[in-house]
């Protein structure tokens, strides 16, 4: 637990440690216990929104109205049956919600300190819950405006609780800082990480069609007529002068802009914040109705109400239950967010993420066990985050144990080539080349995006085809065909290409290069002089010196099958500089090209390479969040006859590693 919780942008510290709590309990399956997490955060968020509205208004009909809306709004639902750490945040709004409520209707300035503390403590879960920090920074400004003698005490108490409230999260923040040995790295990986890109981009048409959308969806009710006026009655009961009122209008128009500007599918996560508070203005409104409702004295007027009300708790779970068939429709609104052509052989992800019903949602239960039942033995499968790949390897195979055979890669399914998160282009297709020529049994669960990507890095004299593996009348994947099984199965392949891989301009109808020719036998120690390639292992024997390091032998059996021999060569570095050496013979002077076979993992460093000083390979990023292993290609080089020294340098790490580590599986040799 202390090596996972730290200062990451997309670390949800107080989440994970709840779900460790949760996994100690003594009843139910695991991944029963961690999604009772979202939705204990997210009961706790309905729970103190129904006595911030019952502060607010003294009136429990309109608390339970208001809270029953909350509970089914498409966000807050949707987090609280998967999961996720996004109903935390809900919780913590909530809670900073009712002591905005408490400041403006009673004026103690206790209320303020408890909304700074929580406000620092919320970082903890999730930097951009520092929205609520800026919000209660705002109020404690406008309270000493208001209170100008007391203005230095406020500030120090206010300083002091925030503080308080934002100390786990600051020691972590230390801790890194010293493992960076950088205060820039170190803030950069606490706030923007391999995300900054993706913040703050996007079209204003997009990005405000984004945002209606997921406001329609969320409030498909009464609400969504009465949170635009709801902003009229919150001015006229609490002020201009309010500073709970101008601290709810800065948490909601900073979350509101960030979230419908962040550059991914789930804005309404990063929304959830803002769609709260949406909800609290909107009681406004209901509050107004209940008045008049009260000074009519109408039944009908009540009885319509109270109609309207019940219409708006039962139609969401109509509408959430209709998204992924509208969705289907390519000429509907609703086409945009919940399509079915993500993943149309896996699951139906327009269902995931358009219901937040999943009692009978198992798509990808169902998905994962006929692959794994099918999958032969040894066989490297590729997906993508936004499909199964921690379906795969955290629940059926770290958990159940099921197939630990089975070598899963993952390809990231956003901005994968600089996030650390699996496969980039280039390493992915540097094993399916290896795959081809080896023969080895390759599958890929889409051949869309992200996994054309590497597909179509291939040089043009190299096109990979594949045949489509059904699993039973719904399910397939997408099996390599290897140059040994290729004669045999184009004839098929042609048809399969005309019809289901015609918008992949990478596959061609033609045979791969004859060029290319193909290897007898698998890969031994010893050079093989006809097939013109050798490999080199990297064992502590084979390592003739080192600096700064220290060497041992890893075993690899737990992470997967594409390790040779199920180990590698592990190098800690002490400092940066720190290096090892090997011997590397060739029988003649001749031009090779080289593939190095790296591990990457969340401690690791970068890496230099040189042959007889002469440099090969410059900065070589070996840093991803989980173990994988990494195919790195050498550009063509001479290497003379005789022995030659192979030296490895960790040169430095990555902003977001948190070491100097070095794997090193082996090396293959091709004589060109």
């Amino acid at each position: 637990m202390a090596r996972t919780i730290s200062t990451h942008v997309d670390s949800h510290n107080i989440t994970m440690i709840t779900g460790w709590l949760f996994a100690c309990l003594p009843f139910g399956e695991l991944a029963f216990k961690l999604n009772l997490v979202s939705s204990f955060y997210a009961a706790l968020a309905v729970t103190f929104f129904y006595f911030t509205l019952l502060e607010q208004f003294d009136r429990k009909a309109l608390a339970w109205a208001g809270s029953i809306l909350l509970m089914i709004s498409h966000a807050l639902w949707w987090h609280a049956t998967i999961l996720e750490s996004y109903a935390t945040n809900a919780f913590f709004t909530s809670m900073g919600l009712l002591f905005m409520v408490r400041l403006e209707k009673y004026g103690k300035e206790q209320d303020l300190y408890w909304l700074c503390g929580i406000s620092g403590f919320a970082i903890f879960n999730h930097v951009s819950m520092g929205f609520l920090c800026i919000a209660a920074l705002f109020a404690a400004i406008v309270r000493m405006v208001q209170v100008a003698h007391r203005a230095g005490a406020i500030f120090i108490r206010c300083a002091g609780s925030a503080l308080l409230g934002l100390s786990p999260w600051l020691a972590l923040f230390i801790r890194d800082w010293i493992n960076f040995n950088s205060l820039s790295f170190a803030i950069n990986h606490a706030f923007f990480g391999p995300f900054k890109g993706m913040m703050l981009a996007g079209t204003f048409d997009a990005n405000f069609t984004d945002f209606l959308l997921i406001y329609l969806t969320n409030f498909p009710n009464l609400l969504l007529i009465c949170i635009p006026f709801g902003f009229y009655f919150i001015f006229k009961a609490w002020g201009r002068k309010s500073a709970s009122l101008l601290a709810i209008l800065t948490q909601l128009s900073l979350v509101s802009v960030f979230a419908f500007t962040y550059q991914t599918w789930n804005k309404f996560s990063f929304g959830q914040p803002a769609l709260v508070i949406f909800c609290f203005i909107g009681c406004f409104s209901l509050n107004e109705i209940f008045n008049q409702i009260e000074s009519r004295k109408s039944k009908r007027l009540e009885a319509a109400v109270a109609l309207a009300l019940m219409a708006s708790i039962f139609f969401p779970i109509y509408l959430y239950g209709k998204l992924s068939t509208w969705g289907m429709d390519r000429s509907s609104i609703w086409s945009r967010k919940y399509s079915d052509g993500h993943a149309p052989n896996a699951f139906r992800v327009n269902e995931y993420i358009g219901n937040p019903l999943k009692t009978h949602f198992t798509d990808y239960d169902t998905f994962c066990r006929l692959t794994l039942a099918q999958l032969p033995s040894g066989a490297i499968l590729f997906d993508d985050d936004g499909r199964s790949f921690y379906q795969f390897t955290d629940y059926f195979q770290k958990q159940l144990g099921l197939r630990p055979d089975l070598n899963i890669q993952v390809m990231n399914s956003f901005a994968y080539d600089n996030i650390g998160w699996g496969q980039n282009p280039q390493s992915a297709g540097a094993i399916l080349r290896n795959a081809y020529f080896e023969d080895r049994l390759l599958y890929t669960t889409s051949l869309s995006f992200p996994f054309s990507r590497a597909l179509e890095s291939m040089p043009a004299n190299e096109r990979f085809h594949f045949v489509k593996v059904p699993l039973d009348e719904a399910h397939w994947i997408y099996q390599l065909v290897t140059q040994k099984d290729e004669a045999q199965a184009f004839l098929t392949l042609q048809s399969d290409y005309a019809r289901d891989y015609r918008s992949l301009k990478v596959f061609s109808e033609e045979r791969p290069s004859p060029g290319l020719k193909r290897k007898n036998s698998k890969f031994t120690e010893k050079r093989d002089v006809a097939q013109k390639d050798w490999v080199h292992d990297f064992m502590p024997g084979n390592i003739l010196f080192s600096g700064r390091a220290s060497i041992t032998t890893q075993n690899m059996h737990e992470y997967g099958s594409f390790w040779k021999n199920q180990d590698q060569l592990f190098v800690r570095g002490e400092a940066p500089g720190a290096w090892v050496e090997s011997i590397l013979e060739s029988p003649a002077t001749r031009k090779v090209s080289m593939e190095i076979n790296f591990t990457t993992s969340y401690d690791y460093g970068r890496v230099d390479l040189y042959l007889n000083e002469q440099p090969l390979l410059r900065d070589v990023d070996l840093y991803s969040r989980d173990v994988f292993h990494k195919v790195v290609q050498v550009p063509p080089f001479e290497i003379p006859a005789g022995k030659n020294r192979l030296i490895f340098k960790i040169n430095g790490k990555n902003q977001q590693s948190t070491g100097l580590v070095m794997g090193l599986d082996f090396i293959k040799v091709r004589a060109l």
